[in-house]
């Protein structure tokens, strides 16, 4: 009989994304790809799902986040160009 692994591959590639997402965001894929594979590592049976739950929460933080910041400086910078343009 073989013995089947308990490692989460699809978990550790979900925490892996997700961190990085923090500090390295390329018009948002990097989160995206957290987000999915979190997914299928949380689907994936008789695997541990620690680390595709967490991977799964700091893709949609880091994804939020960026979507956020994204409007707050569009809203800024269109704000400054309205003001500049006007004095």
């Amino acid at each position: 009989m073989s013995q089947q692994s308990k490692n989460n591959g699809a978990g550790v590639a979900s925490l892996i994304c997700g961190i990085v997402a923090f500090f390295f965001n390329p018009l948002g894929l990097v989160p995206l790809a957290a987000i999915i594979t979190g997914i299928v590592g949380i689907a994936a049976k008789d695997k541990p799902k620690g680390m595709a739950i967490a991977g799964l929460i700091l893709g949609l933080v880091a994804g939020c986040s960026q979507i956020f910041m994204d409007v707050f400086i569009t809203a800024i910078t269109a704000g400054l160009g309205f003001f500049v343009f006007f004095i």
